[in-house]
């Protein structure tokens, strides 16, 4: 299974692929239309807001912070649906910088990092770790993430 997190449980045995760090992102075309600089974005009035509420944690409280002025149109626990939103230009959100940077006609608010820091993991149940197809599983994504100079270490 691959989680983002930092600390994996106990039970949990694999490797970190990738550290992901996170930004705020919006497609062009609604930052365009909010204003030219991260400053009149922070503090357009009800700029859309995606919200995504993980698991481990939430980006409200960070996102509300950042735009007091915005307005929330989603909350979704997936990824994927936080992606898709910002990529269709109907929000704000924050994403790994993996993600975002990859999204097509999607921007950085380069001034509106976020310090949240998470890894990525390729992880499986301790007492099956020594299953071959698994272990090879693993070690093949393991080599293949360390090999790709994109995927950020």
């Amino acid at each position: 299974m691959f989680r983002a997190e930092e600390n994996p449980k106990p039970s949990l045995w694999g490797h970190r692929i990738a550290r992901l760090s996170t930004h705020f992102f919006g497609h062009e075309d609604l930052l365009a239309k909010y204003g030219d600089t991260t400053e009149a974005i922070k503090n357009a009035r009800k700029v859309p807001l995606v919200i995504h509420n993980g698991v481990v944690v939430s980006s409200e409280n960070e996102t509300l912070k950042l735009f007091p002025q915005g307005q929330i149109v989603m909350r979704t626990d997936n990824l994927e649906t936080s992606a898709a939103f910002v990529r269709r230009g109907l929000g704000i959100g924050r994403l790994p910088e993996i993600v975002g940077r990859n999204l097509p006609g999607v921007k950085a608010i380069e001034e509106q990092s976020s310090p949240t820091q998470r890894s990525l993991w390729v992880l499986t149940h301790r007492d099956i770790r020594d299953v071959k197809r698994i272990r090879r599983f693993i070690d093949f994504v393991n080599e293949k993430a360390a090999d790709d100079p994109t995927v950020p270490k």
